[in-house]
């Protein structure tokens, strides 16, 4: 070895000597200091990394990285392997699992605790060994220079969105092997291939994790995540695309996404804000590896506010403001927070030291309404009245009027969404017929749909006198999907029949009056009434989202005011429309349908019109 070279890394190795001693008095590096203190009997282990990315100086940025994921490791945790072992034994037993799938559901038991009673959480810093750790930031680095599009990353990137060892809090196993299987590692070769190359060729990231067919309880859990997004994480990190995981804080809205994959495109400076367009959540955070800060104080902290791992990113999708809150001199606290409702209870999405008085947030979406509280006694607690944070990001609290009464109407639970619009397309034009025959060669038309029917339904009274044994609905598409179909008589009893057609499965949901059950309707569906009938209301409903007001159900009316839920009043839906009088004004309101124990959106009655929120 030239005697300079050998100089330089001698020099090298003493400065490292010494620094790492510094480190251990925590002078240099307080974080490393501490993250090694709870290390306990493990300290050796992450100690030895340390000493072997420090022996030559080209491996400066594996040292750094070393030190990333080190002092990171405190509050990262997976159950036991002791505990794990039944559940692994579990999902050997799973046909054709296939390793992106087996690699999700190791995600799970932290999650979802019923799946590994009374584990014992085991954090990262005491578990980790040497070897693990120097042969994954290796093969991070590896893919690096492999990877044209990661040449001039920034470190700070790459170690937030391609060096983590983990997804979740499955216990610590190095991604790469998934290579190992054939069919993943093709998909991940296909894409680094033409990454570069095509602006779109990150959807080359395709390979879906399938949910196993005889485990109903890990197929449920797996169909929870429809837009396959842990699937498209680990694809995308090990095919070495910066991607991260980006949710709503507020995780209970009733059939919404809450959770969408991030993805760090260099070329590409563009947020896909479709998973959010339709929420009013105030707040979007990021699942990060490194730590944030928290709240600084032995007070109660809500749950979500103890997890250092969220990252506010807020500004990178909502237009926000930043806000001052007067604190009441009468509300003991040093933390304030703000909440949004769930549609069952009440989340805070943000929190504020008390200054002076004041609590200041920043970073809050707009067209958004927010409910001040505190903890006292470790239970949430308004401390004012909900407010709308405008577009101009001013300030609207809401102030009820018990004065000026009003009256209500009430059609739907949730605002109108066009998702499933193409279904009532499908029924325009669809003809309602009957006939003496079985097969309809001689039928009578008795009307025709000329509007789609879009989620109300609708009740068809025939101009003409038919008297026929079989009658059937017909859509001009030979296809359609029904979630009510009703043939009603002229003293307004309702029609049985044998049901007849090409196909007659889940006939039953036509006629259960359940809005959200739905039928697909193949060239036709009918009824074999037995003999000829008269038929005076034929009444039917689209394919919809359940939230119509349905006949019969129960709904309670429900308005924000003195810090809860007070009840405006009860009543049961005779029609699609339900009505409330002397109704408060000004106020923030709520229907519930008591029937289904399901909750409506928040909404404003503003110029005779609901508005939801």
């Amino acid at each position: 070895m030239p005697i300079k070279s050998w100089r330089t890394g001698w020099i090298f190795g003493c400065c490292l000597f010494i620094w790492i001693s510094c480190n251990r008095t925590g002078n240099d590096n307080p974080r490393l200091e501490k993250a090694l203190s709870l290390s306990g009997s493990n300290r050796q282990e992450l100690e030895k990394v340390l000493h072997h990315f420090s022996q030559n100086p080209s491996d400066s940025l594996y040292l750094k990285a070393a030190i990333f994921l080190i002092e990171n490791m405190p509050g990262h945790w997976s159950p036991s392997p002791k505990d794990f072992q039944s559940y692994l034994k579990r999902l050997d037993t799973l046909k054709n699992l296939s390793p992106l799938t087996r690699k999700i559901l190791l995600t799970y038991p932290a999650e979802h605790p019923g799946l590994c009673p009374d584990f014992t959480p085991v954090e990262d810093i005491k578990q980790i060994k040497a070897d693990f750790l120097i042969r994954h930031i290796r093969a991070v680095f590896a893919l690096k220079t492999s990877c044209p599009w990661l040449a001039h990353i920034d470190f700070e990137t790459f170690c937030e969105y391609l060096l983590p060892y983990r997804i979740g809090r499955e216990m610590p196993e190095e991604l790469s092997t998934l290579l190992l299987d054939s069919t993943f590692r093709q998909s991940i070769e296909y894409a680094k291939c033409y990454y570069d190359d095509c602006r779109h060729s990150i959807q080359a990231l395709n390979q879906y994790s399938f949910p196993p067919q005889n485990d109903k309880e890990l197929y449920n859990l797996l169909m929870l995540d429809p837009n396959n997004t842990k699937a498209s994480l680990i694809q995308y990190t090990v095919a070495g695309i910066p991607a991260a995981t980006d949710f709503s804080a507020i995780q209970r809205r009733q059939d919404k996404v809450t959770y969408w994959l991030y993805t760090q495109d260099p070329r590409i400076n563009h947020i896909n804000t479709s998973s959010i367009a339709n929420l009013r959540i105030g707040k979007i955070y990021r699942q990060t590896f490194s730590s944030n800060p928290l709240p600084e104080t032995k007070e109660y902290v809500p749950p979500f506010f103890k997890d250092p791992f969220n990252k506010d990113v807020t500004d990178l999708y909502l237009h926000t403001a930043d806000i001052s809150i007067d604190i009441p001199a009468t509300v003991h606290t040093e933390y304030a927070y703000l909440a949004v409702y769930d549609d069952v209870t009440w989340q805070p999405v943000a929190y504020s030291p008390i200054q002076k008085g004041k609590g200041y947030f920043n970073k809050l979406g707009r067209n958004c309404i927010y409910l001040p509280v505190y903890y006292p006694d470790n239970r949430i607690q308004a401390f004012a009245p909900p407010f709308i944070l405008n577009n101009n990001g001013q300030i609207t609290p809401f102030r009820t009027d018990k004065t000026h009464l009003q009256a209500l109407h009430i059609r739907r639970l949730q605002p109108y969404s066009a998702e499933t619009d193409y279904m009532g397309y499908y029924l325009k034009n669809a003809r309602i017929e009957c006939a003496d025959d079985s097969v309809f060669l001689h039928a009578d038309t008795v009307f025709t749909i000329q509007e789609s029917p879009y989620y109300y339904q609708d009740t068809i009274r025939p101009d003409k006198h038919y008297k026929k044994r079989y009658w059937r609905i017909s859509p001009q598409f030979g296809i359609s999907n029904l979630a009510e179909l009703h043939f009603y008589d002229s003293s307004g009893e309702a029609l049985h029949g044998v049901p007849i057609g090409p196909d007659t499965t889940f006939y039953r949901n036509l006629t259960d009056h359940d809005p959200a059950s739905n039928k697909a309707i193949r060239k036709w569906f009918g009824y074999d009434f037995g003999h000829p009938v008269s038929v005076s209301e034929i009444v039917y409903l689209n394919f919809n989202d359940g939230e119509n007001i349905c006949v019969g159900h129960e709904y309670e009316l429900c308005y924000f005011d003195e810090g809860q839920w007070q009840t405006a009043g009860v009543t049961t839906a005779t029609d699609h429309v339900i009505e409330f009088n002397r109704v408060p004004s000004s106020a923030l309101f709520q229907v519930k349908d008591r029937t289904r124990n399901r909750n409506g959106s928040l909404f404003t009655y503003e110029n005779g019109k609901i508005r939801f929120w």
